[in-house]
């Protein structure tokens, strides 16, 4: 009866994402039942994966440097 994130790493590449060069870092997030699965096939795309559950579905945001009391994100990141 407990509600459970789950991460699961795949072994082969997460299914219906384009072969491209970023196709690695694809992740993919999913209910199933009183779960969400966040599924992905390297450690980066998951970790990329727990991020944007974390951004895009509960509101927390990252930043990287602080300068007069503004948060800035850094060069080349979110």
């Amino acid at each position: 009866g407990y509600s459970a994130i789950v991460l699961e790493q795949l072994t082969s590449p997460v299914p219906g994402v384009s072969t491209g060069l970023t196709s690695s870092e694809a992740y993919r997030i999913r209910t199933d039942g009183n779960q969400v699965k966040i599924s992905a096939s390297t450690p980066g795309a998951l970790r990329n994966g727990v991020y944007g559950f974390l951004e895009d579905h509960l509101g927390c945001r990252f930043y990287t440097y602080q300068r007069e009391g503004i948060k800035y994100a850094g060069p080349g990141r979110e």
